[in-house]
């Protein structure tokens, strides 16, 4: 079937004041449109879960507070203007106090496993928890790229996004300090990018030979990870030289990234690389509820419930293979490096 023409859709009221120019603005960014009218449902035109969770980042960079719940219930530019919490109060409305959490959101420390990643490690065992079992993303970086720029990308992406710093402690895995298994998130600059970026030199290579090279830097990449020792980040520059486009590789333990996390990681990361690039110092998006919050939040909430017939917070880590999944091989799995995305093992959400 052809892909629906959302541009079709848009287009109606014209924003009227700061605030529904900038929430039409930002809509149409995210959704990929030339425009969007005041009076048209985000939704209607494609947008998602994800999707406005990105609205809600660039709104409160631009001096809005909004959430995810009220781009769900408001839907249009000019419904979520009138709700909207002014951040800087130069826009045209009334501030809205936002609602804020009873205690403070440490977002370093002990996070339990989520519901979801204990039933990964009960169904598949300790080979999902740790080792090869990833997703990657290869992408196309311009010409002349600075290894410093690429390093330093990798580093304000390690320190604004705490669970990709953050090791499995986990009882039989040979790193367990005796207790249920969960993920340790230390601050920010205690994983240097130093030890997670290697540079390959490709200038001149094409075809077939560049195809095969990055392939097997790819593997290798992958096979450093370990979510035990907090290696859940591998970061590979295919430098093609000052006149040619390069690639990057960016392979995460599927611990700490799913499918949709790629689209705030990559843009966080493009941003970082083009502001050092430019001699500027990165400026990454302001951190929502941090993973540890949710993470103890909804451990409270599920208590002492059954999924699958296991308590929640049972230790499935030690205990045996369930599926008997063993890790896959060197060439398991394996897409062109031109494909944009691969991933080893499964897709659980969280």
């Amino acid at each position: 079937m052809p892909a629906p023409d959302f541009a079709a859709l848009a287009g109606g009221r014209a924003p009227s004041g700061p605030r529904e120019e900038l929430l039409c603005g930002l809509f149409a960014g995210v959704l990929g449109l030339e425009r969007v009218g005041a009076d048209d449902s985000f939704f209607a035109l494609g947008g998602d879960s994800i999707m406005s969770m990105l609205v809600v980042a660039r709104a409160r960079r631009d001096g809005l507070a909004l959430t995810p719940r009220q781009i769900f219930e408001h839907r249009t530019a000019a419904a979520l203007a009138r709700v909207a919490a002014d951040l800087t109060a130069d826009l045209d409305a009334p501030a809205v106090r936002a609602d804020e959490p009873d205690e403070p959101d440490e977002p370093v420390g002990r996070v339990p496993l989520t519901p979801v990643m204990l039933e990964l490690a009960a169904r598949s065992g300790p080979a999902a928890l740790a080792g090869r079992f990833c997703q990657s993303m290869l992408v196309r970086v311009p010409p002349g790229l600075r290894l410093d720029a690429v390093t330093g990308g990798v580093q304000a992406l390690l320190d604004h996004h705490d669970m990709l710093r953050a090791p499995l402690d986990a009882p039989g895995s040979g790193s367990g300090s005796g207790g249920a298994p969960s993920l340790l998130v230390p601050g920010p600059g205690t994983v240097r990018a130093d030890d997670r970026v290697r540079r390959v030199d490709v200038a001149g290579l094409d075809g077939r030979v560049l195809a095969d090279v990055v392939a097997a830097r790819s593997r290798e990449a992958m096979d450093r990870l370990d979510a035990r020792d907090g290696n859940l980040v591998q970061a590979v520059w295919f430098d093609a030289g000052p006149d040619a486009p390069g690639r990057l590789l960016l392979a995460v333990h599927h611990l700490a990234v799913d499918g949709v996390s790629w689209r705030v990681l990559v843009p966080d990361l493009a941003a970082a690389c083009t502001a050092l690039a430019a001699g500027r110092d990165p400026q990454p998006q302001p951190a929502g509820t941090s993973f540890r919050r949710w993470a103890r939040e909804l451990a409270a909430r599920a208590g002492r419930a059954c999924r699958g017939g296991a308590r929640v917070g049972a230790d499935p880590v030690g205990g045996r293979t369930a599926l008997g999944v063993r890790p896959p091989g060197p060439g398991a799995a394996t897409r062109s490096p031109r494909a944009s995305t691969r991933r080893s093992g499964g897709s659980p959400r969280r």
